[in-house]
């Protein structure tokens, strides 16, 4: 057996000459994924038929020293190409893995698969359940087949008040960061953000006066939320995951079942622009934010004591020796109070050091381990925990950073790469008159502005959040009974 499968093929499909024609019927040479393989050990693969083919010979912009010419059958080349080179024939099946079941290979596979499947090829004839087997093997370490992942996104139905729509859709984005595939899916991603923005134009303002009795659909709601649902002697966990997205969640929930936690899967949204300041606030304060408010802890604190000890709580008011916060280190849970808020901020700290969805799936895969003995404990103790976060995240473009007269006009606090927040209207009215081209891919209000595709305020690509993208508005809203 040769050492690698692109050399094998190579082996296969070319001679001494330079070029070669090759018959594919199987279309496993026309891949994306093959042909960038090929080209890593020397060989272009250009597919095509007629006069397309055609162009590519006469143009002859080649750049690798082995090229072939590959079609699905003998007419789709020029008479005059094909008298003068090789005719070779490839099959994926017949000259590779002819030793799986014939069916389910030639009904297409990925070049990782088929390097799995070669690299363990067996000693005898394999049937159809081996075959599967062996092909659920190589998902489980490549991930999916790209061109079944881009299917299965167009596939899905797009209902924004349905958790299954986000679950679906991270639980493929949580595939694509792990191989490091984003890229080829980064068009259906956009496709189903547009589809998102046109949800927010219809539903978002309605969402700050919605009801919270059967789940909050705002960070706002968070509070009042749980609030009716416990009595006053009940023991309530809030977990507040600073910077999480949904795919995020996905990967802590793996986790959580190891400890035979059960999470009731379900999702909120967060406040816009989705930036601490204001959406975490809007989960301690349990109301709409307000612009003037010191982001700390201390101030998150105060606000979860004032929320439980209001006077509107009635029979529910819960004692101040009953209420307890934590943020940075796990929580010390020797009193064991009937309401205790715990920040984590792990995640949006590696958020802004990452430049690649690839790392921080990584650097999310270690916390997830980490933070689910944290929840385990919780649980142990009878908690019924609440996971949330205040804004997920977006590896975004860049479009250019803000000019000095430019942040002038904002407020000091509000110069976010995905957001901006004016000190007067009039001051947005005319950075968007300025910006005429960018307008249509801007969500704006009354002083503030943010992207609502993949852009960001800057000359370099960075991983941040603030703008309206579904990636960054759609948290995990999630339940675990005691």
């Amino acid at each position: 057996m040769e050492n690698k499968l692109n050399e094998y093929i190579a082996s296969k499909i070319t001679t001494g000459a330079q070029l070669t024609i090759v018959v594919n019927r199987d279309g496993f040479l026309a891949q994306e994924d093959t042909r960038q393989e090929m080209m890593a050990c020397g060989v272009e693969l250009i597919s095509g038929r007629g006069l397309e083919l055609r162009i590519q010979f006469e143009l002859a912009n080649w750049h690798a020293e082995r090229v072939c010419l590959v079609i699905q059958q003998e007419s789709d080349i020029m008479p005059d190409i094909r008298e003068n080179y090789s005719l070779l024939y490839f099959s994926i099946y017949s000259d590779v893995l002819s030793r799986y079941d014939e069916d389910i290979i030639r009904c297409g596979v990925s070049y990782r698969q088929a390097e799995y499947l070669y690299s363990h090829l067996p000693a005898y004839l394999q049937n159809a359940m081996q075959t599967r087997l062996a092909i659920a093997e190589a998902e489980a370490i490549y991930g999916q087949d790209l061109s079944k992942q881009k299917h299965t996104l167009e596939q899905i139905p797009l209902d924004w008040k349905n958790p299954e729509t986000i679950q679906n859709i991270s639980e493929i984005l949580c595939e694509a960061f792990r191989t490091d595939s984003f890229e080829q899916i980064a068009h259906e991603i956009a496709v189903i953000n547009y589809n998102f923005q046109s949800y927010l134009d219809k539903e978002y303002g309605a969402l700050k006066s919605s009801s919270y009795v059967g789940r909050p659909k705002l960070v706002s709601k968070i509070l009042p939320h749980i609030a009716y649902k416990h009595e006053k002697n009940d023991k309530v966990a809030l977990i507040v995951v600073d910077g999480m997205s949904y795919w995020q969640y996905i990967l802590l929930r793996q986790e959580l079942k190891l400890f035979n936690m059960n999470p009731k899967d379900n999702f909120t949204f967060s406040w816009l622009p989705s930036i601490t300041q204001l959406s975490r606030q809007a989960i301690f304060r349990g109301n709409n934010p307000l612009e003037v408010y010191t982001q700390n802890h201390d101030s998150e604190s105060r606000l979860w004591m004032e929320f439980w000890q209001s006077g509107n709580r009635q029979n529910k008011k819960i004692l101040r020796s009953d209420i307890n916060y934590y943020w940075g280190g796990f929580p010390i849970l020797d009193m064991q109070p009937l309401r205790l808020a715990y920040v984590n901020n792990e995640l949006d700290d590696f958020m802004h050091t990452c430049r690649h969805y690839s790392d921080l799936h990584s650097l999310t895969t270690n916390w997830s381990k980490r933070m689910a003995k944290v929840l385990a404990n919780l649980h142990e103790k009878g908690y019924t925990i609440y996971i949330t976060s205040d804004h997920g995240s977006i590896c975004a473009l860049p479009w250019r950073s803000l000019k000095q007269e430019e942040k002038n006009t904002l407020l000091r606090t509000s110069r976010g790469a995905r957001h901006l927040i004016y000190e007067k209207p009039e001051y947005l009215k005319m950075f968007l008159e300025k910006n005429q081209d960018i307008q249509p891919t801007l969500r704006t209000s009354e002083r503030f502005a943010v992207w609502k595709n993949d852009m960001c305020f800057q000359n370099e690509s960075l991983i941040t959040h603030g703008g309206s993208h579904f990636m960054e508005v759609i948290v995990p809203f999630i339940e675990i009974e005691p």
